[in-house]
Parts: C-alpha cells; sequence; structure tokens
C-alpha cells in the first residue's frame, strides 16, 4: 500500500490549498508564474509562427539552419535555465526566457511542418488564377497550416509552464515553483500536491481557451471542404 506520508489525502491537500490561500502566497506566487508563462508563451508563439513562415519561403535556407535548430532544441532545459539567470539575473526575465524558448521551438517545429504539407499542385493551381507571395500564403498556406500550428501551441502550454515552474525552482525567491521547492524540502506533501494541482488547473485553463479558436479553425475546414 502506498503510505500517506508520501502522497498525502485528498482532504488533507485540500486543507493545505486553503491555507496556502489564506495566508495570500498562492496567490501572489501564482501571480507571478501567471506573468512569467504568458510573457514567454506569447512571445515564444509569435516569434515561432513568424519564424517558421519567414524560413520556408527559401526551403533551401531552412534545410540548412534545421539541423542547428534541433541540436539546440536536444538541449536538457534544465541546463539552460542556470546559464539564463546567470545571464539575465534572478528576476522574472529568465523564466520568461526559458519559458518563450521551449514555446518557441515546438511552435517554429510544428509551423514549418504545416507550411511544408501544402501540396505543390495546390500551390500551381492558387498560382494559375494569378495568386503570388503574400496573397499565396493568405489564401492557401495560412489556413492549411493553421490547424496544425494551433494544435503546437496546444502541445506547447505544458512545456511553458514547465519553463516557469522550473526557473523558479533553480533561482528566484517567488512563484509556484519556488513554493513547489519549499514545500518538498519540508516533506510537506499535502501542499506539494495542492500546488501540483494548482499547476495542473492553469495548463487546463489555457487549454479550454484555446477550444474556441480550434472548434473555428475545424468549422472553417468543414465548409471549405
Amino acid at each position: 500500500m502506498i503510505s500517506v506520508d508520501t502522497v498525502s489525502q485528498p482532504s488533507a491537500i485540500v486543507a493545505a490549498w486553503l491555507d496556502l490561500v489564506r495566508a495570500g502566497l498562492l496567490e501572489q506566487d501564482l501571480i507571478v508564474t501567471l506573468q512569467e508563462f504568458l510573457i514567454g508563451f506569447v512571445v515564444g508563439t509569435a516569434v515561432g509562427v513568424i519564424a517558421g513562415f519567414v524560413l520556408t519561403v527559401r526551403d533551401v535556407v531552412y534545410r540548412m539552419i534545421e539541423p542547428y535548430f534541433l541540436a539546440i532544441y536536444g538541449i536538457p532545459k534544465i541546463a539552460l535555465a542556470p546559464l539564463f539567470i546567470l545571464w539575465f539575473g534572478i528576476g522574472l526575465l529568465p523564466k520568461e526566457v526559458l519559458v518563450g524558448i521551449l514555446v518557441f521551438f515546438l511552435v517554429l517545429i510544428n509551423t514549418v511542418a504545416g507550411v511544408r504539407s501544402v501540396k505543390p499542385e495546390m500551390l500551381q493551381i492558387v498560382r494559375v488564377f494569378g495568386a503570388r507571395g503574400a496573397v499565396v500564403h493568405r489564401v492557401l498556406i495560412l489556413p492549411h497550416a493553421l490547424p496544425i500550428v494551433l494544435t503546437a501551441v496546444r502541445a506547447s502550454i505544458p512545456s511553458g509552464m514547465l519553463g516557469a515552474v522550473l526557473g523558479e525552482m533553480l533561482g528566484g525567491g517567488r512563484g509556484l515553483g519556488y513554493l513547489l521547492l519549499q514545500a518538498t524540502n519540508y516533506v510537506n506533501m499535502a501542499q506539494t500536491f495542492a500546488i501540483l494541482f494548482t499547476l495542473a488547473a492553469m495548463v487546463l485553463m489555457f487549454r479550454l481557451v484555446l477550444l474556441p479558436a480550434e472548434a473555428w479553425v475545424a468549422r472553417r475546414e468543414m465548409v471549405a471542404g
């Protein structure tokens, strides 16, 4: 059997969560983690999408750069966090950068995959009708790649949250990651699980925020099909 000393009881977890709320710790640290996540997530997503479209304008350029992207993406993220803290200090910035990096690569790779999945014959058809440059991207490539991009954005939410928490655990005195580290150091399992469930709820909340956009894209594809 699993000991309650290593897992904790549901009632104890709820009580620990309420204690954190009453003490004001959960609200303060949640706001910090949210700020780090949102800034890093938005910037990482935007840069990843733009870079994905820009790099696929010339396919040979992406093929030259891709190995370096994959090599950087393969670096263990726990090794990047101390470097960012060393370079940018122990404030919010290194955590935001770490979140942005984690989100950027996932979005970039999937944006490129979405753009490159457009069939050559479809490109030929729109060009026969006189579409060129930005028009081709607007009427064909963007709508075709959008479902894959949205899937990448959704999939990058847990990675982005991981980046924020990891950065807080390795450097800094604020945020849910720091609060989680304190709870585990004192072997407070009820508080540990209360924070973990809070983080899981945050990821689920952001997932639900994306549902309307995904539903709109799905309806658009059905109409187009």
